[in-house]
């Protein structure tokens, strides 16, 4: 006698519950600083998963992935595949860092052209702003000023407490004095955040210290209300982007900003 097995149905929608619960799980640890545990679950999720889910889950797999790197060849690869088939908000913010990658690795006409893609194919993303920040340094690279000025003055529409639009001024600036940034810089450092409370930025800073960096908490004054958490002092735009990527494969959504903002 044959015994008839009746397996429950596991409707689509579970699936995809069960699938971005995963990625979902990989991002929070990335986020935590557990880059051991974040690398497992997108290593297991891409094994299994990525042959049979749609391009946007895997975008965004590949965008985590990159993001926790040991190196700059392999993120870039990520990056890149993540920016064709991300949805728009990993596709997006994949080929800024793919920008900000290429830019600090020597290559500022590339980036250049990626950010006009990023602007070109996603014109609401709210990371336009900080393309055009990012513009402004590879212009600024190239040697063309007015056009870096001119990307700057893009950028600059905001908050003065909003670190992209700092930045941008601080570009404009010089634009007005005449000089180049790095002329007219007093240094830079890299921003991990900024937040209204000091329990949030303790708890960056703690995170950040794990890795060995030396981190401090600037207090909340005139320029900004703010607590800022930054890693660093250098003469140099190029020095602090270096280690702003570092940071960024450590989990950490690390900014260039200039010291005396």
């Amino acid at each position: 006698m044959l015994l008839a097995v009746v397996l429950p149905l596991v409707a689509p929608a579970t699936i995809r519950s069960q699938t971005d619960q995963r990625l979902d799980a990989a991002e929070l640890a990335a986020d935590a600083g557990d880059v051991d545990r974040a690398r497992e679950y997108l290593r297991s999720w891409l094994d299994s998963e990525a042959a049979a889910r749609p391009d946007a889950d895997v975008g965004r797999a590949l965008f985590l992935r990159a993001r926790l790197a040991e190196n700059v060849d392999s993120a870039a690869v990520d990056y890149l595949e993540a920016a064709v088939r991300g949805d728009e908000e990993y596709a997006a913010l994949a080929r800024l860092r793919l920008a900000q990658l290429r830019l600090t690795s020597g290559q500022p006409a590339l980036a250049a052209a990626d950010l006009e893609l990023l602007r070109a194919d996603f014109p609401g993303s709210p990371l336009v702003p900080e393309s055009w920040l990012w513009s402004g340094f590879a212009l600024e690279v190239l040697g063309d000023q007015a056009s870096a000025c001119a990307a700057w003055t893009r950028a600059a529409d905001g908050s003065r407490s909003d670190p992209v639009v700092a930045q941008a001024r601080d570009g404009l600036a010089a634009c007005a004095a005449g000089r180049t940034v790095e002329a007219g810089a007093t240094g830079y450092t890299v921003q991990l955040g900024a937040f209204g409370g000091r329990e949030a930025a303790e708890d960056v800073r703690s995170r950040a210290a794990a890795t060995g960096a030396d981190v401090r908490v600037h207090e909340p004054d005139s320029s900004t209300p703010l607590y800022r958490v930054r890693v660093g002092h250098f003469s140099r735009k190029d020095d602090a982007a270096r280690l702003a990527v570092q940071l960024r494969s450590d989990g950490f959504e690390a900014i260039v900003v200039s010291e005396d903002h």
